[in-house]
């Protein structure tokens, strides 16, 4: 439900574990999860390791506006980026 939803993101914002926060969010499947997870990737100073686990854990979120940036990520820089955004698309059409 929506409460819960808000409740479990009330308490991610007291911990400190962002790997726990991209898992969590990923799961929640929901525009605010996205926001975050989308904040994740493109933050220059989170690490590559957590931001490939953000792009993975959109598979639980696909709707028309994920697919849409992961297609994006395709023409990412980074080529851990553009292989886990090819990942989390394949599963999407699983």
């Amino acid at each position: 439900s929506k409460a819960m939803e808000q409740k479990i993101i009330r308490n991610l914002q007291n911990t400190n574990d962002t790997l726990q926060r991209i898992l969590i969010m990923g799961n929640l499947a929901s525009g605010e999860s996205f926001n975050y997870l989308k904040k994740i990737v493109e933050d220059k100073h989170v690490s590559m390791q957590l931001k490939e686990e953000a792009v993975l854990t959109m598979e639980a979120n696909i709707d028309s506006e994920v697919g849409s940036y992961l297609n994006s990520l395709l023409s990412n820089k980074d080529k851990i980026i553009i292989e886990a955004a090819k990942k989390t698309l394949a599963a999407q059409t699983k």
